[in-house]
């Protein structure tokens, strides 16, 4: 029976290291992002009636609906590119904002429902 000799720890390459400080920018930007979300619940939830409540709550449903396809992932494509071209990052920029307008009015079609259904 031979005697197994750990293998020598390798120094931790310069995508590990970007990727822990990505980690770590991302999981700080969330739980922020979190804690501002409950505390803006609260503060809003001690303002509210119970009927404005129901209200409140179809709204943030549509909001969580459209905050799923927040920018088509286009942030997290600029992030990725380390080079990106003055056409590319035009390109990209174009894309979002036609997505942010789509979503504005498919929101302000919407509204008139939304209203009615509390």
């Amino acid at each position: 029976m031979e005697r197994q000799v750990p293998e020598a720890k390798q120094p931790v390459s310069e995508t590990g290291r970007a990727l822990v400080r990505g980690l770590r920018w991302t999981g700080f930007g969330t739980a922020l992002n979190r804690i501002i979300h409950v505390a803006f619940t609260v503060v809003i939830l001690q303002k509210l009636s119970f009927g404005e409540m129901g209200r409140w709550a179809a709204i943030w449903s549509v909001m969580v609906v459209f905050e799923a396809f927040n920018g088509l992932g286009v942030s997290f494509a600029i992030v990725r590119m380390r080079e990106l071209s003055g056409a590319a990052l035009r390109s990209l920029f174009w894309v979002s904002t036609f997505w942010g307008v789509v979503q504005a009015l498919v929101l302000a079609a919407a509204a008139p429902s939304i209203g009615r259904w509390n």
